[in-house]
């Protein structure tokens, strides 16, 4: 079991590793923030928000950063949050967007 702990969120990053042709989760998030305005990118990219089961890999959070910084021009500030326990996805988002609008600090 200690080798799939490895390999099997690696395919999140790596999909091309099983002969996928499609992007990791990475250039995903980066893809779909670049279809929007660049001050709406401004907006997302400080907002990351992490939710769901796979936020559970061990270093996930520091994965992501990691790879969006380098993923992502230097006028973007990249900000990744993740709850510390299990919230619903739909209330993180809400507070999410508070923040990035002024109303609410995290």
């Amino acid at each position: 079991m200690n080798n799939e702990r490895i390999t099997v969120p690696e395919l999140l990053f790596t999909p091309s590793d099983i002969g996928l042709n499609q992007s990791g989760i990475s250039e995903t998030i980066v893809q779909s923030l670049s279809a929007m305005k660049s001050y709406e990118q401004n907006i997302l990219y400080d907002t990351v928000l992490l939710v769901g089961g796979n936020t559970l890999f061990e270093n996930y959070q520091a994965r992501i950063a990691h790879e969006l910084r380098h993923l992502t021009p230097d006028i973007h500030n990249v900000t990744i949050y993740q709850p510390k326990k299990y919230v619903c996805c739909w209330l993180l988002t809400y507070l999410a967007l508070l923040h990035a609008v002024g109303l609410v600090l995290l």
